[in-house]
């Protein structure tokens, strides 16, 4: 997974976003609308920061560790209503970044 790899990139880090998905294995049907197949073959669907499968916290403290200072762009990608779904991410990040 992509999570692996984030110590070894985070010192070189100039921008980071905050996304999360929800997520599907390979062996399980395509969901259908608003889901994508990753390179390897589990399905993927935005969602809500905080609501999926990204591990959030661990990832704002590997930037944190390795020094990372600048911004943190939250991206929504998801099939909820907009606002609302932007309002319940952001809480998450603030809560996470306030620790």
């Amino acid at each position: 997974p992509a999570v692996h790899a984030l110590p070894i990139a985070a010192p070189y880090a100039f921008h980071a976003h905050a996304k999360d998905f929800l997520y599907k294995p390979s062996w399980e049907p395509n969901p259908g609308e608003g889901w994508f197949a990753s390179r390897g073959g589990a399905h993927l669907r935005g969602t809500v920061v905080g609501h999926g499968v990204v591990p959030l916290a661990y990832c704002i403290e590997v930037l944190r560790n390795s020094g990372y200072e600048g911004w943190l762009s939250y991206e929504f990608e998801g099939m909820e209503e907009n606002i609302p779904a932007i309002k319940a991410g952001y809480q998450v990040l603030r809560t996470l970044l306030e620790k």
